[in-house]
Protein backbone atom coordinates (compact mmCIF):
# COMPACT_ATOMS: atom_id res chain seq x y z
CA UNK A 1 0.00 0.00 0.00
CA UNK A 2 2.85 2.38 0.76
CA UNK A 3 4.39 1.76 -2.65
CA UNK A 4 1.09 2.57 -4.39
CA UNK A 5 0.86 5.78 -2.39
CA UNK A 6 4.43 6.57 -3.45
CA UNK A 7 3.57 5.98 -7.13
CA UNK A 8 0.45 8.11 -6.80
CA UNK A 9 2.42 10.98 -5.28
CA UNK A 10 5.15 10.71 -7.94
CA UNK A 11 2.60 10.77 -10.77
CA UNK A 12 0.73 13.69 -9.23
CA UNK A 13 4.02 15.52 -8.80
CA UNK A 14 5.46 15.04 -12.28
CA UNK A 15 2.35 14.48 -14.41
CA UNK A 16 1.33 18.14 -14.83
CA UNK A 17 4.91 19.17 -15.57
CA UNK A 18 5.21 16.46 -18.21
CA UNK A 19 1.98 17.56 -19.88
CA UNK A 20 3.07 21.21 -19.78
CA UNK A 21 6.53 20.38 -21.10
CA UNK A 22 5.29 18.29 -24.00
CA UNK A 23 2.48 20.67 -25.01
CA UNK A 24 4.56 23.88 -25.14
CA UNK A 25 7.71 25.01 -26.92
CA UNK A 26 9.93 23.87 -24.04
CA UNK A 27 10.53 20.59 -25.86
CA UNK A 28 12.39 22.44 -28.60
CA UNK A 29 15.41 22.99 -26.36
CA UNK A 30 16.10 19.25 -26.12
CA UNK A 31 16.17 19.22 -22.32
CA UNK A 32 13.72 16.35 -21.96
CA UNK A 33 16.45 13.95 -20.78
CA UNK A 34 17.50 16.38 -18.03
CA UNK A 35 13.93 16.58 -16.78
CA UNK A 36 13.67 12.79 -16.75
CA UNK A 37 17.03 12.50 -14.97
CA UNK A 38 15.99 15.00 -12.28
CA UNK A 39 12.70 13.16 -11.82
CA UNK A 40 14.49 9.83 -11.49
CA UNK A 41 16.85 11.28 -8.87
CA UNK A 42 13.86 12.58 -6.94
CA UNK A 43 12.00 9.27 -7.11
CA UNK A 44 15.13 7.33 -6.07
CA UNK A 45 15.79 9.69 -3.16
CA UNK A 46 12.22 9.42 -1.91
CA UNK A 47 12.23 5.64 -2.30
CA UNK A 48 15.41 5.32 -0.23
CA UNK A 49 13.98 7.69 2.37
CA UNK A 50 10.76 5.64 2.54
CA UNK A 51 12.68 2.38 3.03
CA UNK A 52 15.01 3.84 5.68
CA UNK A 53 12.15 5.40 7.63
CA UNK A 54 10.12 2.18 7.51
CA UNK A 55 13.12 0.10 8.57
CA UNK A 56 14.82 2.16 11.27
CA UNK A 57 12.09 4.36 12.74
CA UNK A 58 9.63 2.37 14.81
CA UNK A 59 6.11 3.62 15.31
CA UNK A 60 6.17 5.26 18.71
CA UNK A 61 3.48 6.77 20.86
CA UNK A 62 3.68 10.53 20.76
CA UNK A 63 3.41 11.02 24.51
CA UNK A 64 7.14 10.58 25.09
CA UNK A 65 10.17 11.96 23.30
CA UNK A 66 13.17 9.82 22.50
CA UNK A 67 16.51 11.38 21.60
CA UNK A 68 17.45 8.43 19.39
CA UNK A 69 14.18 8.68 17.46
CA UNK A 70 14.68 12.40 16.88
CA UNK A 71 18.31 11.88 15.90
CA UNK A 72 17.52 9.17 13.35
CA UNK A 73 14.70 11.29 11.93
CA UNK A 74 17.06 14.26 11.57
CA UNK A 75 19.71 12.11 9.87
CA UNK A 76 17.15 10.74 7.40
CA UNK A 77 16.01 14.26 6.55
CA UNK A 78 19.62 15.45 6.13
CA UNK A 79 20.40 12.53 3.80
CA UNK A 80 17.25 13.37 1.83
CA UNK A 81 18.37 16.98 1.43
CA UNK A 82 21.87 15.83 0.47
CA UNK A 83 20.45 13.54 -2.20
CA UNK A 84 18.34 16.33 -3.64
CA UNK A 85 21.33 18.71 -3.63
CA UNK A 86 23.40 16.07 -5.43
CA UNK A 87 20.63 15.55 -7.98
CA UNK A 88 20.29 19.26 -8.68
CA UNK A 89 24.06 19.69 -8.92
CA UNK A 90 24.58 16.82 -11.31
CA UNK A 91 21.66 17.82 -13.52
CA UNK A 92 22.81 21.45 -13.59
CA UNK A 93 26.36 20.50 -14.65
CA UNK A 94 25.04 18.59 -17.65
CA UNK A 95 22.79 21.38 -18.92
CA UNK A 96 24.09 23.22 -21.94
CA UNK A 97 21.11 25.51 -22.52
CA UNK A 98 21.50 29.22 -21.88
CA UNK A 99 19.21 30.92 -19.41
CA UNK A 100 18.30 34.51 -20.20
Amino acid sequence: MTFYHFLNCALLTFGPYFVTYSSTFLGEEGLYFLCVKAGMFYVATQLVKMIVVATFLPDMDHTTFSISHGLIDSIVRAVDLGGLAFALGSVRQGASAKIL
